[in-house]
């Protein structure tokens, strides 16, 4: 349990929600796995993550993807302001350049959750109406079904669809060894 790890534990991975006191956690953890990092760390949290990370740990973000998120701001205004929501959309060409001019390296990304993004297209353009919207029911029971049975046959259309359609993206950064 994250929530509950101590000054003096070293988490493998640390959440949001959770973010533990790292003070003293200079070079110590081997990777982080922040979720939709960017909403919740700050530009300058960055060098602070180089800082608790080991030389060669892996840095995990994950950010609204650019596109599929600008259609939902375009589609609503009230998603936009909507408390806990995204604040902010990013390029993936940003992130990266942001991420590797404070000492890390970038290896890959992957786009995903491609069949998320309808749903929240649907319930953006139905805003008002999304709890009782008959069509948006649906679809929630379809993403249910897709999440808790994973079945194959839509593993396969999510993996078409993600590249295109992935409603996030995750990023794998390697901390440089000459990281100050």
């Amino acid at each position: 349990d994250l929530g509950s790890v101590s000054r003096n534990t070293v988490p493998r991975a640390v959440f949001p929600n959770t973010l533990p006191d790292l003070s003293k956690a200079c070079h110590s953890i081997p990777s982080l796995l922040p979720v939709n990092t960017k909403k919740y760390i700050p530009t300058n949290s960055v060098l602070n993550i180089g800082r608790v990370l080991k030389p060669g740990g892996k840095f995990l973000p994950s950010v609204p993807s650019f596109w599929p998120e600008k259609i939902c701001w375009m589609l609503s205004t009230d998603y936009q302001n909507m408390p806990g929501g995204h604040v902010r959309i990013f390029k993936k060409n940003q992130v990266i350049s942001e991420i590797t001019n404070h000492g890390f390296k970038y290896e890959k990304s992957d786009r995903f959750h491609g069949l998320h993004s309808a749903y929240w297209w649907l319930r953006c353009i139905f805003w008002k109406t999304q709890e009782s919207n008959w069509l948006i029911r649906q679809y929630k029971k379809f993403l249910e079904y897709q999440i808790l049975q994973n079945p194959s046959w839509l593993q396969k259309i999510e993996t078409i669809m993600n590249p295109i359609f992935g409603k996030s993206i995750a990023f794998y950064f390697k901390k440089n060894n000459d990281f100050s």
